[in-house]
């Protein structure tokens, strides 16, 4: 299995967006910092926000780990009936795809979200108006590449043991007793 390159922490951002788009949801995706929040909606749209990091700590490997926090934006148009409600089952939908979900990265590189949460989120304005809920989670990364030589070479030195058990008919196996004192 061909696993996804996860360089830096902005990847995560393009596997989540590739993974929506595959999903065929009929909704757009867009980048949180590029919503236009005087402009007019489509009818639905999800936004990616990478809200901010923490640090773990290193994996096994060495990489440096980062916890993301990261909310999906169900942006739905005002034109649409129940516009609210839809927006609650869009929220639940990325939810779903949310849980259990690497994005296409190798298990040493990305873990299971975690803390999964949605709610209603901020937008309330915009010139035609639009209702959203945010499905928010965790999730660590270890982007870049192991600080771990490929094949380690793992183990022990060899000792070897020479264990002769004396025979019984060999007088040098005998030996008198010292007396302690």
């Amino acid at each position: 299995m061909s696993f996804r390159a996860l360089d830096k922490t902005s990847d995560l951002y393009f596997a989540i967006a590739d993974a929506i788009r595959a999903e065929e949801l009929g909704v757009e995706v867009a980048n949180y910092d590029d919503f236009d929040f005087e402009g007019t909606v489509g009818d639905a749209t999800v936004l990616i926000e990478i809200e901010g990091t923490g640090p773990r700590c290193r994996s096994n490997d060495g990489r440096y780990v980062r916890v993301a926090t990261v909310t999906l934006h169900a942006v739905v148009a005002r034109t649409r009936g129940h516009s609210a409600l839809e927006a609650t089952n869009l929220a639940g939908l990325l939810e779903q795809m949310v849980d259990m979900n690497r994005w296409g990265f190798h298990g040493r590189q990305c873990e299971y979200p975690e803390d999964i949460h949605c709610g209603p989120s901020i937008y309330q304005k915009g010139r035609d108006g639009y209702d959203a809920w945010g499905c928010t989670f965790r999730q660590a990364i270890a982007p870049g590449s192991s600080k771990v030589a490929e094949d380690p070479v793992l183990g022990m030195p060899l000792v070897a043991f020479k264990w002769e058990v004396p025979s019984v008919d060999d007088p040098e196996a005998y030996k008198p007793l010292e007396a302690l004192g």
